[in-house]
């Protein structure tokens, strides 16, 4: 675009300036003048037909050029992709090393988490039935309290049969 502007602007002041050369210095202004812009249009359209051309060609070798700039930079990228997977080749059995390595740890880790889980849970369990005894002897002593208690208020309040009922729990 820019060569054909450039080149129609060129063309009309070489179209002016032929048509101002030409013409006669005795004829009458108007007609000077109209024969000045005519050839300074044929002379502008001329070189915007002649700029389109040239942009067209540029625009034609420039997409040449980075087709020929990507055929030479083809080969190294090739290159750089061999060499990416030829390090990848030799980093992957390393890799796995590592990988199955650490899994053993994490597996070694996850045993001794779960012996030491163990452990507690015994512990906790352990701990759980020795208050859950201490609870029943205190339940035992409560029941036995209250039971006396009802027994003594069964015998003062004058029934025999139930102080006998009364009697008679394991308590």
């Amino acid at each position: 675009m820019k060569r054909l502007v450039l080149c129609a602007v060129i063309g009309g002041g070489i179209g002016a300036g032929a048509a101002f050369v030409r013409s006669d210095p005795t004829s009458g202004e108007s007609e000077a003048s109209n024969g000045m812009t005519n050839a300074a249009m044929t002379g502008a359209a001329g070189g915007a037909v002649l700029g389109f051309f040239l942009d067209r060609r540029a625009k034609r070798k420039r997409r040449s050029a980075l087709v020929g700039y990507a055929d030479k930079a083809r080969p190294r990228v090739d290159a750089a992709v061999d060499a990416a997977f030829s390090a990848a080749e030799v980093a992957l059995p390393i890799i796995e090393a590592r990988a199955s390595a650490a899994r053993e740890r994490a597996k070694e880790t996850a045993a001794q988490a779960a012996g030491v889980a163990r452990e507690r849970a015994a512990e906790a369990g352990s701990v759980a039935r020795e208050r859950a005894a201490e609870t029943a002897i205190h339940a035992r002593h409560a029941a036995a309290e209250r039971a006396d208690l009802a027994r003594h208020k069964a015998k003062k309040s004058g029934h025999p049969k139930a102080a006998k009922a009364l009697d008679l729990l394991p308590v």
